[in-house]
């Protein structure tokens, strides 16, 4: 009987490290290549907001189009900070004041100019990552790239 129980669990192994080794390895390597693309992609718009100094319609519909080649449901947010000087009335020194515009703010019109010297963020993270393991989607494939806008275009 325990001859029996040896050969059933040396035979479980075996398919284990011939079939499930290498699936979670080749899960592995399409995560990277994945990341690897989606960061490309946000490096990509990401400078060409920042030299061009304005996202319009077609650049951020382009881009979107681009990362929806993944086949993945994705969380895409974009963050433009701005650096404002106020005159305060009481002391009438200046101070900065920092304004801050967000995705809705960004694809909500036509075509967002950005002043230069704004500081403009990309974030995606993928919201239906890969399953495999039943345990839940896994939280490391989020990509960040920002940049300040230069006006090198002109």
């Amino acid at each position: 009987m325990g001859d029996i129980f040896g050969r059933v669990v040396a035979i479980f192994l075996t398919v284990v490290m011939f079939f499930g080794i290498p699936l979670v390895y080749s899960r592995e390597r399409a995560k990277n290549a994945c990341q690897m693309y989606i960061l490309s992609e946000v490096t990509h718009f990401v400078d060409s907001v920042c030299n061009l100094g304005f996202a319009d319609k077609e650049m951020i519909r382009e881009f979107y189009d681009d990362l929806a080649k993944t086949g993945k449901l994705m969380d895409i947010s974009m963050l433009s900070e701005t650096d404002e000087y106020v005159r305060d009335p009481d002391t009438g020194n200046y101070r900065t004041v920092r304004t801050w515009h967000d995705t809705e703010d960004i694809t909500g019109t036509s075509s967002y100019i950005f002043d230069r010297g704004d500081y403009f963020k990309v974030t995606v993270t993928v919201e239906d990552d890969f399953y495999f393991t039943g345990l839940g989607k896994d939280p490391t494939l989020s990509v960040s790239y920002g940049g300040t806008v230069k006006y090198e275009d002109e």
